[in-house]
């Protein structure tokens, strides 16, 4: 379908069926095109000239050049990943062989603020009266990140690339899914809370081993304990408290499924050994704090963001910070909003006269009223903590959680929220730890056609296609990459 912008807006099924990967639907688009290819030439074969056929071999030939578009869209996005880099914001290109030889696309590409999984392409493609000669100087695609015609700072623009207004052109949007790089879970993360020495009075907290993931969705093959211990007890204080793990629900209950009271394996004594880490990579990936003073600071130069009526510092995405100081106060980390990214968190602070008889952490870092996150808000990722008076104030850990403590039992899980998340312990590792892995092929979810939105408008106006003046507003469910976006993950 050829147009001019109808904002006709209408779904479609994905170009594959869910399940497939990205790389069977970039083989059907590369034979897709060979067949365009094959049509086109047998149509001037026959010496049909009508206006009918003429049209469908235009209609064919966006059709081909939009579906190369994509092709070439989601390979970048999926090598960007791969590599470890942020994905472009823009591309453009000139075909330059095939039914659409010499057609100008481009593509603009956001991300999910909430399902960073998924990616939004809005890809338009133009034919021109004329077909334009093809550019010499011109790669297969061009990544456009500035570019004042779409409303960014730089470099080219659709005008000094002489792109004329087109005749015709045709629009198109692809969500599809890129699973992002998940390193497999370190042995040490036995439990949602995993420990050498055991807790005493656990109050009002709610602690789940049974595994979810990111969206929330439950993962019943990478269930596990709330509570791992190799030395000493798990108990309640009073009538509060639940428990939940390895398939069984949350509850007021102390069993063999919600607590591994004897593990009898290797338990680490650094956060290293924590993450599966050398000393040498830990300490080049991790920012560092020997002081209070210096961690302070750092808090208080961080943004504030308005977050349930109260104002936050806004934590940076996927940060790893490693605190090496022994004493912290109270509310060490009350007051931050950690979004929507994952993080690694290390305070352990090394004492070598603890536990110098045996294999055990001898970590002594301490704080009192440890404020990690918030109920609604949670801290995702990997907390590595020693020691606390209390864990409270409605703190929410989402991922996992290892305290190195060398002096047991602890005391003081009081008003707090532990959800286990291997996916979000690997998140952490790959996003905030550096741990590289290869991501997934893209797998596209759907595709709607003719639909009218602000990055259709911005891929419209890099092929000079746009006659519009005001654009509709861009969403805020879908952000630039590399933006730290909003709501919850």
């Amino acid at each position: 379908m050829t147009h001019r912008g109808d904002g006709i807006r209408r779904w479609g099924k994905p170009p594959v069926a869910n399940g497939e990967h990205g790389s069977a639907f970039i083989l059907g688009l590369v034979i897709a095109t060979v067949l365009l290819v094959g049509s086109a030439a047998f149509v001037g074969m026959a010496g049909t000239h009508s206006h009918a056929s003429t049209a469908r071999v235009r209609g064919h030939a966006l059709q081909a050049a939009l579906e190369g578009a994509s092709a070439i869209t989601l390979a970048r996005v999926r090598e960007a990943l791969a590599g470890g880099s942020t994905p472009p914001a823009f591309l453009r290109g000139q075909l330059q062989s095939g039914p659409a030889a010499g057609a100008w696309w481009s593509a603009v590409v956001r991300r999910h603020a909430v399902r960073t999984d998924l990616w939004k392409a809005s890809i338009a493609a133009a034919l021109h009266r004329t077909t334009p000669a093809l550019l010499a100087s011109a790669p297969p695609y061009a990544e456009l990140e500035n570019d004042p015609d779409l409303g960014v700072e730089g470099t080219a623009t659709s005008s000094q690339l002489e792109i004329p207004p087109p005749e015709s052109y045709q629009v198109h949007e692809v969500i599809f899914q890129v699973i992002p790089p998940v390193p497999p879970k370190p042995a040490a993360f036995r439990g949602a809370l995993s420990s050498y020495y055991g807790f005493t009075n656990i109050k009002n907290a709610t602690i789940d081993g049974n595994d979810h993931k990111l969206d929330g969705a439950l993962n019943p093959a990478g269930d596990t304990y709330a509570i791992s211990v190799t030395d000493g007890n798990v108990t309640f204080k009073g009538g509060a408290g639940q428990l939940g793990g390895n398939g069984e629900p949350l509850a007021h209950v102390i069993d063999e499924a919600r607590v591994e009271d004897d593990y009898d394996g290797e338990f680490p004594t650094t956060p290293w050994q924590a993450l599966d880490m050398t000393e040498a990579d830990f300490l080049a990936r991790s920012t560092r704090f020997d002081t209070l003073a210096e961690w302070n600071a750092f808090v208080d130069a961080l943004p504030e963001v308005e977050v349930d009526g109260e104002r936050r510092k806004q934590m940076p995405p996927n940060q790893f910070l490693y605190l090496t100081f022994q004493y912290g106060g109270s509310q060490i980390f009350s007051g931050i909003d950690w979004g929507n990214s994952a993080h690694i968190l290390v305070w352990h602070h090394e004492n070598p006269s603890i536990n110098s008889d045996r294999k055990a952490p001898k970590g002594d870092a301490w704080a009192r009223n440890i404020h990690l996150g918030q109920l609604n808000r949670p801290f995702r990722g990997i907390a590595i903590l020693d020691q606390w008076q209390h864990v409270n104030g409605q703190s929410h850990v989402y991922g996992g959680f290892i305290c190195l403590s060398g002096v047991g039992p602890q005391d003081g899980l009081q008003a707090m929220h532990l959800t286990y998340s291997s996916e979000g312990i690997g998140v952490a590792l790959a996003q905030a730890g550096g741990v590289e892995v290869a991501a997934s092929a893209p797998r596209v979810v759907s595709y709607r056609e003719s639909v009218d939105s602000a990055e259709v408008r911005l891929a419209l106006g890099a092929i000079g296609a746009d006659h519009r003046e005001s654009p509709p507003p861009s969403s805020t469910d879908w952000v630039a990459p590399g933006s730290a976006g909003g709501g919850g993950q």
